[in-house]
């Protein structure tokens, strides 16, 4: 039977020199398979080359850089055909994961489904990374850890030995991160969808060896969007919950959007306190009437940040979308009103915190209204 390990390469000329002959060294009986989208620093000359040694190297040519997800799903669904592959390894080009965890983690694969080369359990770790890039990676994989939730301690890990007969029974189009998102997505489908038994083995984590990083703002992105996504889909089939998280999963999941929506925000809601103090303390207005006229001012900044820099909306006409705009407002207004004067009168808050409370419900039922029908 055959141990089959996946390499997705990019600009990978030197590490894939230096990496094929390690893992061979170590894992004599593996077959390898780079998936290489057609690196322009020449990458599969050099694996073509090597192939003429080594009978167990094969190459996959890919036409153009789609991705890290794109990569993998590609080279499963062609292993998928092949009844003789039992096990297959995912492990990176550059060399931060080290073949001599190729035994025990094959070894643990004959009592699991899924084996996780991980940094995140006792005698596991980083080398030579700054603080700065494990607090950010600790911080990351935690928060997918808490969202996805299904015991795995690395989530973000990459070094994977997965059982073929499970990767047959997977649905591929389930998985739709590009990036290295993807790894959890395939983590969360093996565990939670296919009941695949995981364990993780420890590994210490090198510094890539040549070349640069290929993180981008793309992938931070995804890494915060699709834990969460994954998060409101455990929902969708429970009662009463189930439309509430479809909701949710739709429009709370562009992260990038959420965090310009909330700036967005920020800056209404500072020209809207502001204002608000001003002619409640310095002018001495009714409290009421100063959040009135409080919100005016913040729905000029409102509209135009909303529109020209959170949802990048600039083909639409403005004359349309500002009845939509100014209906929602309006609705928000009254609804804020309201709920202020609830937390001033009956629950006898300051009236500062109750329009920070107040502001916090309408902004969130105000996203999915803009997004819905103002700027689509």
């Amino acid at each position: 039977m055959k141990t089959v390990i996946f390499i997705p390469t990019y600009n990978e000329r030197e590490n894939i020199a230096l990496l094929v002959p390690e893992i061979f060294e170590h894992l004599p009986e593996a077959h390898i398979l780079v998936i290489d989208d057609n690196s322009p620093d020449g990458t599969r000359e050099v694996v073509k080359e090597m192939m003429e040694k080594y009978p167990r190297l094969d190459l996959m040519e890919r036409q153009g850089k789609e991705g890290l997800g794109a990569a993998y799903i590609a080279a499963h669904e062609r292993q998928r055909e092949d009844a003789e592959t039992w096990a297959v390894i995912s492990m990176d080009a550059d060399g931060s994961h080290h073949p001599r965890y190729l035994k025990p983690m094959v070894e643990a694969l004959k009592d699991h489904d899924v084996v996780i080369g991980s940094r995140y359990i006792r005698d596991g770790g980083v080398r030579n990374w700054e603080f700065w890039r494990k607090a950010l990676s600790r911080c990351g994989n935690l928060y997918a850890k808490t969202l996805i939730a299904i015991g795995v301690s690395d989530l973000t890990a990459g070094f994977m030995a997965m059982r073929a007969e499970k990767l047959r029974q997977a649905d591929f189009s389930k998985l739709s991160a590009a990036g290295y998102a993807y790894l959890m997505e395939l983590k969360n489908h093996l565990v939670r969808d296919l009941g695949s038994s995981v364990t993780e083995v420890p590994i210490i984590f090198e510094e890539r060896r040549e070349g640069e990083s290929k993180m981008s703002s793309h992938i931070v992105n995804e890494g915060l969007r699709v834990p969460l996504s994954i998060f409101f889909r455990r929902f969708f089939d429970y009662p009463f919950i189930g439309p509430v998280a479809r909701v949710c999963e739709r429009y709370f999941t562009n992260i990038g959007m959420l965090v310009r929506f909330g700036m967005s925000g920020g800056s209404a809601a500072v020209v809207h306190l502001l204002v608000l103090y001003i002619a409640t303390d310095v002018f001495g207005l009714w409290y009421v009437a100063s959040n009135v006229i409080a919100f005016i001012f913040a729905f000029i900044v409102s509209f135009t940040m909303q529109k020209f820099w959170t949802f990048q909306d600039g083909k639409n006409r403005m004359v349309n979308q500002l009845p939509k705009y100014l209906a929602i407002t309006l609705g928000g207004l009254a609804t804020n009103t309201g709920l202020i004067y609830l937390f001033v009168e009956y629950a006898g808050l300051w009236y500062m915190l109750s329009a920070l409370l107040s502001s916090a419900i309408v902004a969130v039922v105000s996203f999915i209204l803009y997004r819905r029908f103002v700027f689509v």
